[in-house]
């Protein structure tokens, strides 16, 4: 598979030891190497925007190379279009660049759109957090969306006024029952006027949602009874981090007085279970405040991660990495975190004194960085 190197929006210096050099690439493209001469510069000309939230698809139906995705690009101002790469790609003439069919995405953050294998491994269907609800898009043969053909995730428990569908934002999807169709696990809580919501986690299996129609109920569900409302609420950050082909999933955690300050870890093995996913979505600790105690007690850039390989790695080799932005009590607020992937990882806590690499300030990250870009190596 072969996928383009681009970042878009903030403008980089290339470095040095480049990965690929081309013509095709101009100066707006960097192509990092963690630990030779990283640096970056912001571009000076206000308005100066590609797009926002860059998206790598991966390649396409039968493209060769990876397709492009984003908001706000000339003339598709307030729609999601794409744009195709590959030898000849040239930032300054995009090639066959679409709007996507007729369905509204605009404004919904790129970590909430999804194109999973729901059907077969040939197949790319598109899933999207809106709000308190998950919905999928089914792609037809030649690989195009239209509102029409969708499908929402419903839950079987309602309360008085029915269900939040927010218990991951967004969902978590991966090969958890079958190694080639896709599943999702999501849930929320049943909605009243009092404190005594239930909180339930859902597992949909890929294999019977299309057959479903419009609404699709969960194949299992797990009861977590009454709990207070920062317990239902996790930030995800999914991927390969272990190199097993397999997503694995990161969520905040929180302390006693509802802060979000540790990481959690869960390992994506088999066999599945919903009961051993929660359980290591609250007990399996990937970072805590009181081992960091340079930290900020309140830390909600936990949100601003970023899953891409960070590190070169041997030709088919797909592990990502993890970067993150922290907020600390030693003027490295923006800097960049990053911990390498591999097959140990999280299997030993992270610190923030010693991370595989750290970008330092001054160059400093702003708290949207996650939104600009997506980097990826290729293989």
């Amino acid at each position: 598979m072969k996928i383009v190197v681009i970042v878009i929006s903030i403008l980089f210096a290339v470095s040095a030891h480049a990965q690929i050099n081309s013509a095709a690439l101009d100066d707006a493209c960097y192509q990092p190497l963690v630990g030779e001469g990283v640096d970056t510069i912001y571009g000076s000309k206000n308005g100066g925007l590609l797009g926002l939230q860059v998206m790598n698809m991966g390649p396409w139906l039968d493209e060769s190379y990876g397709r492009v995705g984003t908001f706000g690009l000339p003339g598709h101002t307030a729609q999601f279009s794409t744009f195709k790469t590959g030898t000849d790609f040239d930032l300054h003439d995009l090639k066959e660049v679409e709007s996507f069919g007729n369905i509204d995405l605009y404004g919904v953050h790129k970590s909430q759109i999804r194109f999973c294998h729901f059907r077969s491994q040939k197949i790319r269907d598109l899933l999207i957090h809106k709000t308190d609800e998950e919905k999928i898009y089914w792609a037809d043969e030649n690989g195009k969306f239209d509102s029409s053909r969708y499908t929402i995730l419903t839950s079987p428990k309602q309360g008085e006024y029915g269900f939040s569908m927010r218990y991951l934002n967004p969902s978590y999807t991966g090969y958890f029952t079958s190694d080639t169709v896709e599943d999702i696990i999501q849930g929320g809580y049943t909605w009243s006027d009092t404190d005594a919501d239930t909180t339930f986690i859902f597992l949909y299996r890929g294999t019977n949602l299309f057959n479903q129609g419009k609404l699709a109920l969960p194949d299992s569900i797990l009861s977590l009874g009454v709990i207070t409302s920062h317990d239902y609420s996790y930030a995800v950050k999914m991927g390969d981090f272990r190199g097993v082909g397999r997503n694995d999933l990161i969520v905040r955690g929180h302390d006693s007085s509802g802060f979000y300050v540790n990481l959690l870890y869960y390992k994506n093995d088999p066999p599945f279970s919903l009961s051993k996913f929660y359980s290591s979505i609250t007990n399996d600790t990937l970072m805590t405040l009181w081992e960091n105690p340079k930290l900020q007690e309140y830390s909600p850039r936990l949100l601003d991660a970023l899953c891409m390989q960070a590190f070169k790695r041997e030709k088919g080799d797909l592990t990502i990495d993890y970067l993150q932005v922290f907020e600390t009590k030693d003027n490295r607020d923006r800097s960049l975190w990053i911990f390498k992937g591999g097959p140990d990882f999280g299997s030993k806590r992270i610190y923030i004194d010693s991370p595989s690499y750290l970008i330092h300030h001054p160059r400093k990250y702003d708290s949207g960085f996650n939104d600009l870009a997506d980097w990826f190596y290729p293989n």
